[in-house]
């Protein structure tokens, strides 16, 4: 008997979807981009050499995903100083964001409020290390 006339939910297929969350980039965006033509910075997909299934490896946290960077961000140590994330990845309350800098960009962790901000306390010149410091 397959799954579907046993009445068992495989989670979403090509024919339906999940409902997309609020400040959630859909899946479909974060997949079909040619990987050629993006420039990873402005598109707020994660860099070279990282999927969204690497982060949640890395990591160990199968909730991450994309959240949209249009929400304030400070560091707590300079709350009047709002961050310009072009990358938000969401772990349930934690978060980690990518702030440029030059031609370089930063790491920062820090809790997702419930207005949408985030708050942040540490800062990582690595994603990975980021990740492992979840």
């Amino acid at each position: 008997m397959a799954d579907d006339e046993a009445g068992i939910d495989n989670g979403p297929s090509s024919t339906s979807s999940w409902p997309q969350l609020p400040g959630t980039v859909p899946m479909a965006a974060v997949s079909t981009v040619p990987h050629a033509t993006i420039d990873r910075m402005e598109t707020h997909q994660p860099p070279d050499g990282w999927t969204l299934q690497r982060i949640r490896d890395v990591s160990g946290d199968i909730r991450a995903e994309v959240l949209s960077p249009d929400r304030r961000v400070v560091h707590c140590d300079a709350a009047d100083d709002v961050l310009h994330p072009t990358l938000v990845l969401g772990f349930g309350e934690l978060c980690i964001v990518r702030v440029p800098d030059g031609d370089d960009w930063y790491w920062y962790m820090g809790s997702l409020n419930d207005d949408g901000g985030v708050v942040c306390w540490s800062v990582y010149d690595d994603l990975y290390e980021a990740l492992r410091g979840l």
